[in-house]
């Protein structure tokens, strides 16, 4: 980035800037020169949008030279402010400049050698308010990045427990006699394309009791849909003739006023979220697995839907 160098001169043009200003190229400065404005307002017009080193005049009559560099600081950009002098002012202006956010004061009858050092110096505030900015920024990123992965978590926090509490009223259902699975038989339809995986989750079905039915299209599974409508409707997020997304609506509105519960299942946990989605009118996500954890929570989530 180009760094910049802003002088503002004395209006009687009584200091001698080359010497500081040929230091300043030679630190790899961008140099501009403003002759100081007469309207005390009309400096914040000359003041750069990037970040930069201001070299001030240090005028003790009034302060002036003060009240410039609090102009210049109230920008809030990672600015240096230097005030420049002939000679070094007198010290109370000095601690009442350094009180109000003065970095540097140089006075030009210095020497080359110490006109340079003073200007590393300076170039070194300038890089460290730099790096602080774009740590400032990285952090606020990071903390939008953990917002958003709250949020998150959040919506999976209660997503289970909906399940949970679908769960637990079934279970309740069926202590109390009010659901009794051998006697009802509830009607579940899976439309899986996989002809192995619709055997398993419906071998799953008839142990839980359940009337099971089998389709390998959303076509052919909207056709058995209204012979028989089903209680729950498991169905692959993905069929061979549409999605999940399509097939739900399709056969919430074959099912007219009927109840029903569809649960989407994926092997694809990324697919949660748009299969969820609140147009998408599927109401649980199972993800597909082999394991034991998986056909338990397959187990759950139909046992669930008869809530």
């Amino acid at each position: 980035m180009v760094k910049k160098a802003l002088f503002l001169r004395d209006q009687d043009n009584t200091c001698v800037l080359e010497p500081l200003i040929k230091c300043c190229r030679q630190e790899q400065f961008e140099v501009e020169e403003y002759n100081q404005p007469q309207e005390h307002e009309a400096l914040k017009s000359l003041l750069p949008s990037t970040p930069a080193v201001l070299f001030v005049p240090a005028i003790e009559e009034d302060c002036r030279g003060v009240k410039l560099a609090q102009d210049a600081l109230n920008e809030k950009l990672p600015r240096v402010i230097v005030l420049y002098a002939p000679s070094m002012p007198s010290r109370e202006f000095l601690c009442l400049a350094f009180k109000e956010g003065v970095d540097d004061i140089i006075s030009l009858d210095a020497d080359t050698e110490t006109l340079n050092s003073k200007l590393k110096r300076v170039d070194h505030m300038l890089q460290a308010r730099l790096d602080s900015v774009d740590a400032g920024g990285q952090g606020q990123q990071k903390m939008k990045s953990l917002h958003l992965r709250c949020e998150q978590l959040e919506c999976k926090n209660a997503k289970w427990e909906e399940r949970l509490l679908a769960l637990s009223s079934t279970a309740t259902r069926m202590a109390t006699g009010q659901l009794k699975l051998a006697e009802s038989a509830p009607s579940v339809l899976i439309v899986a394309s996989s002809n192995s995986q619709a055997s398993s989750a419906a071998e799953l079905c008839r142990r839980l009791g359940f009337n099971t039915h089998l389709a390998h299209t959303g076509k052919d599974g909207l056709g058995q849909i209204s012979k028989n409508p089903p209680r729950i409707i498991l169905t692959d997020g993905t069929l061979p003739d549409m999605n999940a997304t399509a097939f739900a609506p399709a056969a919430r509105k074959a099912l007219g006023d009927k109840p029903v519960v569809i649960i989407a299942w994926s092997s694809s946990p990324e697919a949660e979220d748009t299969l969820l989605a609140p147009d998408a009118g599927i109401d649980d996500f199972v993800l597909k697995s082999t394991t034991s954890e998986g056909t338990g929570l397959l187990a759950a989530a139909l046992l669930g839907g008869l809530r």
